[in-house]
């Protein structure tokens, strides 16, 4: 029950992110040196934030907790992998999330997460999911829930067109090391 309430609250962050990232674009948005994001007045103008942040001065809306020196710089930081690439869009306590991109014919590792679990949101283009050893294609507004240990991987089968999803995980620990792979195209363990 506790995880199904984490699950629901992370869906419920994700869909704010998401609502909010229609008005302003991911890179519209930086960070300040006291580690809270920094809008510009025009955009804020457009829509207030629904996150909580009313009593900010109206020059500047939060959309991330106070973050330290380390976490700050992994924000909007894009990682480069060999089925195409990955930004980190939140890193808090409570879950990440990421923006990932799998070129064509791209495909991710067939992997486990023992600390994590996953909510994916297909954004654009189309592909193959696998989870626990069954597939179905995926479209754009398919939602995928991956639990803690579930064996999983994403496919883009297009050979023009970027598949683009977003990722949230919910859980203890969310660094790139609680991988377990079981098959991997590109050689890595």
């Amino acid at each position: 029950m506790e995880n199904e309430d984490t699950l629901t609250k992370a869906i419920e962050k994700q869909s704010r992110l998401l609502a909010d990232l229609e008005v302003i674009d991911a890179c519209d948005i930086m960070l300040r040196d006291d580690g809270f994001s920094a809008v510009p007045d025009e955009i804020v103008g457009k829509r207030r934030l629904d996150i909580g942040m009313e009593n900010r001065p109206r020059r500047w809306y939060g959309l991330f907790s106070k973050l330290n020196q380390e976490e700050k710089q992994k924000i909007g930081s894009q990682e480069i992998r060999p089925w195409g690439k990955y930004e980190i869009l939140l890193n808090d306590a409570s879950c990440k999330v990421k923006k990932i991109t799998v070129t064509p014919k791209g495909r991710l590792s067939y992997q486990s997460h023992e600390k994590r679990a996953e909510v994916w949101v297909v954004i654009s283009g189309h592909g193959k999911l696998t989870c626990d050893g069954e597939t179905d294609e995926i479209a754009p507004a398919a939602i995928v829930m991956i639990p803690y240990g579930m064996k999983h991987r994403i496919e883009n089968t297009n050979e023009a067109e970027d598949l683009v999803f977003i990722e949230t995980q919910i859980g203890t620990y969310f660094g790139e090391d609680d991988i377990t792979r079981y098959e991997d195209d590109y050689g890595r363990e």
